[in-house]
């Protein structure tokens, strides 16, 4: 839910570059790949670099601008930070950045566990994890 895919058929070429493992067939390793493969307009596309479960600070990546973590649920599907209500006793609004994303990693880690050892019957808390956002910016 981070970004709608705007590829809805595979190709063959795809197979080159996107990720075969855990259903992410429509993700991409390759975002100069990607690029030409959505015809990319820097005006209606985002095209958003992810790290999974990051144990450190992910290292800048060129083109890119980091935005922050974000906590999503067991699926995958949404961020548990904003789309599933708050959470008072364990963060708060003032926890969250412009984008509604945690800049600190040891927070946004600490945020993580305490959910998943509050909630640990609801299913989007009982396995949500940390991702690491950052957004390409240039113009091309």
């Amino acid at each position: 839910m981070l970004c709608p895919s705007l590829i809805s058929t595979l190709v063959d070429e795809d197979w080159n570059f996107n990720i075969h493992a855990d259903n992410r067939l429509h993700c991409f390793h390759n975002y100069e790949y990607l690029k030409r493969r959505i015809r990319y307009d820097a005006s209606r596309h985002n095209i958003l670099a992810l790290t999974e479960r990051p144990t450190h600070v992910p290292a800048a990546i060129d083109d890119f601008a980091f935005c922050g973590y974000d906590i999503l649920d067991s699926d995958d599907a949404i961020s548990v930070l904003v789309n599933c209500g708050m959470f008072p006793s364990i963060y708060t609004a003032a926890d969250l950045n412009q984008f509604g994303l945690v800049d600190d990693l040891d927070r946004v880690t600490n945020i993580a566990e305490t959910i998943r050892d509050t909630y640990p019957d609801d299913h989007h808390c009982r396995n949500c994890h940390v991702f690491g956002i950052a957004r390409y910016t240039a113009a091309t």
